[in-house]
């Protein structure tokens, strides 16, 4: 009779100790083993044990938390393929830091714009760029959250070899979340300008040359002229010279001036030079 309610208790307690396995530990254990692969950034879908149960609200939130990290994750992911084509179509050179100041994105045409060698990720601004200027201005942004324009200067590698200027103006914003007043980061747009400040660099130097060629024949005109009304009209030596010296000295703009205009139709590639064998 002893051996028979022996039997009863061990199988009550088999049964006891399967129902707390299937009821308690093995969806304690998959749930528990769900949580640690969504903190692991593992947001596929894990098998989940019924929604039912002691486990029934635990379960339901893990499922929905799993499904909302799948979906942010393919947000972000696609808002990431949209950011890196937008940045790699760019012709301006793209910069990202944090409040740190240290460079957190960079697009190519900023690397090739500058010739970047190193990677400039994880490194101070002013590391890489070596420009106060530069450095004050993302402070600005960053501190006060106004926007910056400023004039950059700087010696870049060049593919023939040794160093060229290249002349940027540079636009400094903050990036300033909803829910926040101040930037948390801010976005560094180089344009190159150097193109356009070579060309109103030869432009000055033109019209000094011009203004000096001018000046040198109207000069010699404007002393001929005075002359004659001084009273050389009389003499017809001297008034002979000065009425022939007056017509060449009136071609020297007139030539300067065609030639000026030839020189902008080259600069603008509307004639082609015409070769011909001497």
């Amino acid at each position: 009779m002893n051996g028979f309610w022996a039997l009863v208790a061990a199988g009550a307690f088999a049964t006891a100790g399967l129902l707390l396995y299937f009821q308690i530990v093995r969806p304690y254990l998959r749930v528990r083993e769900s949580l640690r692969r969504l903190a692991n950034r593992n947001f596929a879908e894990t098998p989940l044990p019924s929604a039912k149960g002691l486990f029934k609200g635990p379960v339901s939130d893990v499922r929905r938390i799993s499904d909302l990290l799948q979906q942010l994750d393919r947000q972000i992911t696609d808002e990431g393929f949209s950011l890196r084509a937008i940045l790699s179509s760019m012709v301006e050179g793209v910069l990202i830091a944090d409040r740190s100041q240290k460079v957190r994105l960079v697009n190519d045409a900023l690397l090739s714009l500058l010739a970047l060698k190193d990677s400039p990720l994880n490194r101070p601004v002013i590391e890489v760029f070596r420009r106060h200027e530069l450095q004050n201005a993302l402070e600005a942004a960053l501190v006060e959250g106004t926007p910056q324009e400023i004039q950059i200067t700087m010696e870049v590698p060049s593919p023939l070899g040794g160093y060229e200027l290249k002349h940027l103006d540079v636009n400094v914003s903050g990036l300033t979340p909803q829910a926040q007043a101040r930037p948390n980061a801010a976005l560094v747009v180089f344009h190159d300008v150097t193109a356009i400040r070579n060309l109103e660099a030869r432009q000055r130097e033109l019209l000094a040359n011009v203004s000096h060629e001018f000046r040198t024949p109207l000069a010699i005109i404007n002393g001929y002229v005075e002359t004659l009304m001084d009273g050389a009209s009389s003499d017809p030596e001297m008034a002979e010279r000065s009425l022939s010296a007056m017509p060449k000295n009136c071609r020297r703009p007139a030539l300067l001036i065609d030639d000026r205009l030839t020189m902008s139709s080259l600069d603008e590639r509307a004639k082609l030079l015409e070769c011909q064998r001497g």
